[in-house]
């Protein structure tokens, strides 16, 4: 994405964010007009982040060492962390100059739930994907035949969080054989 294609993008969730304020009197727009610059920058740069973790997932792997090696939460995910509380923060503030009637329609904590929920819900379909694919190594290395309905069946019945549990650690196991392969294979490129 280039400059100028992010600074449009930047202006127009400044014009969207100033329309609440048009009736906002003269001396509280000097404290509003920053405030509305910086969420306007700041949702954008949510986007981008969110783009970045989408991409390329929320861990990165490291090597510390010839045999320390694991995952830690990727920048891009730091930095949204980070950048999303200040994003709140701002709206927030935002939102403390709204009259009441106007407030609701702002709902500052709208987008920002919708974006955690869309983050949270690729990290869970990322999850029980692995698991699915998992349980099918298991099944065929047992000589049984994979059955994808009765898998989810038995699912729906687990407590959601012992489910989610099993699928988060078929997934670190997942992406932790990858970065090994990976990691063999710079050996191998290097030797």
């Amino acid at each position: 994405m280039t400059e100028l294609e992010r600074n449009n993008r930047i202006k127009t969730e400044f014009e969207r964010i100033i329309v609440f304020f048009e009736e906002c009197p003269e001396n509280k727009k000097s404290i509003i007009l920053p405030l509305i610059e910086s969420a306007a920058f700041m949702r954008v740069a949510l986007a981008d982040l969110q783009e970045t973790i989408a991409r390329d997932g929320p861990v990165d792997h490291y090597q510390n060492g010839a045999n320390q090696f694991g995952m830690k939460q990727s920048a891009a995910l730091q930095g949204y962390v980070v950048l999303q509380k200040t994003y709140l923060a701002t709206i927030k503030s935002l939102a403390d100059h709204l009259p009441p009637e106007k407030k609701a329609a702002f709902d500052p904590m709208a987008e920002a739930r919708a974006a955690a929920n869309r983050v949270v819900e690729e990290q869970h379909e990322r999850e029980h994907s692995a698991w699915l694919k998992a349980e099918q190594r298991r099944a065929e290395a047992e000589g049984r035949v994979f059955d994808e309905a009765q898998l989810e069946a038995e699912a729906r019945d687990r407590p959601e969080s012992e489910q989610h549990e099993l699928e988060h650690t078929a997934w670190l196991k997942a992406d932790m054989e990858r970065a090994v392969k990976e990691q063999r294979q710079r050996r191998e490129n290097h030797s």
